[in-house]
């Protein structure tokens, strides 16, 4: 029997669920904030308006992205960890560019997956949209902690460590999330990149608002592993400060979908 025909995807919901595409059918109130959104983008980059906002980090981090399999001597358990991680390349790649404008927005660009192209975050709106490389655009406001189809997103804590290290010439600090899943993830964060509130504190989703309220810098090192199974981790390789150009915020002239 094939590996495919082995593999019982229902074990491993809380990971693979976020290889899963949610589309539905079409709304037209997604519609609508998306064509408020394509508009909105296309206007003036913004200016900081008052002191935090001159603090915060407004640019884009180049990142690597690594995916490991946990050491064991099973080999069915291997097997699926290669198989989970050769999907995860195929749909993501193996390299991220993260940017932050003025207003708090952000942008996730993947450089080299077959899947995903870009996903976007607009704090005003507190919505999310991903661009697959098919021509779809979802839709996906960022109001709920836990939707449905999604289980033990909770964080158990987040515990600043002593450990230090230097990446990229910024002094950092690691943080460990806990989640309710068992998943622990690993942040270092520096001070001196400190993330514009307004890019997460309104938004619930796996409790985004809540850990980054802790961990207040941009990560520059992010280490997940879930269930003992696969290590995912995103490494900074370049940082380029300055506020990103207003194009890179405007969402595609495409039907886009509610999730």
């Amino acid at each position: 029997m094939g590996l495919f025909k082995r593999i019982n995807m229902a074990q491993y919901k809380n990971w693979l669920i976020f290889l899963v595409i949610g589309l539905s059918s079409s709304s037209v109130f997604s519609q609508e904030t998306y064509i408020f959104q394509h508009s909105h983008a296309a206007e003036e980059a913004p200016e900081t308006s008052n002191e935090l906002d001159a603090d915060v980090f407004v640019g884009c981090i180049d990142y690597t992205i690594t995916y490991l399999a946990v050491p064991t001597d099973n080999i069915e358990q291997r097997e699926k960890a290669e198989f989970a991680i050769a999907e995860l390349l195929k749909s993501n790649g193996a390299h991220r560019t993260d940017c932050f404008n003025a207003n708090g927005d952000w942008l996730h660009i993947y450089k080299n997956g077959e899947q995903v192209d870009r996903i976007w975050y607009f704090s005003d709106t507190n919505e999310e949209y991903t661009f697959f490389k098919n021509g779809v655009l979802k839709f996906f406001v960022t109001d709920t902690a836990e939707p449905e189809g999604f289980s033990e997103l909770g964080i158990e804590q987040t515990v600043k460590t002593k450990q230090k290290r230097s990446i990229l010439g910024y002094d950092t600090v690691k943080y460990t999330a806990t989640k309710e899943s068992g998943t622990v993830e690993n942040y270092w964060v520096s001070k001196d990149l400190v993330r514009n509130p307004a890019s997460y504190k309104k938004n619930k989703f796996a409790y985004t608002d809540q850990l980054h309220d802790v961990l207040k810098g941009v990560p520059l090192y992010h280490e997940k592993t879930v269930a003992n199974f696969v290590t995912t981790t995103r490494e900074a390789k370049a940082i380029r400060e300055g506020e990103p150009g207003v194009e890179l915020f405007r969402l595609p002239a495409v039907d886009v979908y509610h999730w």
